[in-house]
């Protein structure tokens, strides 16, 4: 009797396998989008931002072309949003130690700024008038609100806030943000260093 599971066998390797290694794969255009809410979809005047998992992408409306960020973590994009001048892409993540990561569209699409705290994913992030903050949102199970002086990397201030959050907008001087969820709309203002 002839046991075959102990015999080893080489594997065969053909001049096919070999020469598909040799070329890279790129991403030429994406159908569909990641959402369960308005978070993970942002625009400017030129351009709509939009998730399909760990892929965001930029779709410039004039041409009717598509240009993308990957996010290399590979986590699920839970949020974006577009800075005011078309400049900035801040996403939110979920999964494990999400981030907030801001790349700059102008430049390394490769390298962003990553900022931290959050823990579960990052429901809602949103630049401010002026660029210079940024506010980011965990989910319900998180339960804080951050607002951050990105460029710096630094946490200005924080709060809790167990309610479900469903948007959160700016006021166009950028002294204050609203957040608006389920039975509640909360007026945020900046005090020294707490948000009230």
């Amino acid at each position: 009797m002839t046991s075959y599971s102990a015999v080893k066998r080489q594997p065969k390797t053909s001049a096919t396998s070999r020469s598909i290694s040799q070329f890279q794969v790129t991403l030429e255009h994406v159908l569909g989008f990641t959402s369960i809410s308005s978070s993970v979809v942002s625009q400017n005047h030129s351009t709509i931002a939009y998730a399909a998992g760990c892929t965001v992408i930029l779709y410039d409306r004039s041409t009717q072309k598509q240009d993308f960020v990957i996010n290399t973590t590979r986590k699920t994009i839970k949020s974006l949003s577009i800075s005011p001048d078309g400049r900035y892409l801040a996403t939110g993540e979920s999964g494990h130690d999400p981030k907030v990561r801001i790349w700059d569209l102008a430049g390394d699409r490769n390298s962003c700024i990553e900022l931290g705290d959050h823990q579960f994913s990052i429901d809602h992030v949103c630049f401010s008038p002026k660029i210079n903050y940024l506010v980011s949102i965990g989910s319900s199970h998180d339960g804080y609100i951050y607002v951050w002086n990105w460029q710096h990397k630094k946490k200005l201030t924080s709060n809790k806030c167990l309610c479900s959050i469903h948007r959160i907008a700016f006021a166009a001087d950028g002294s204050y943000f609203v957040t608006v969820g389920i039975r509640h709309v909360k007026f945020w203002y900046f005090t020294a260093k707490s948000l009230v």
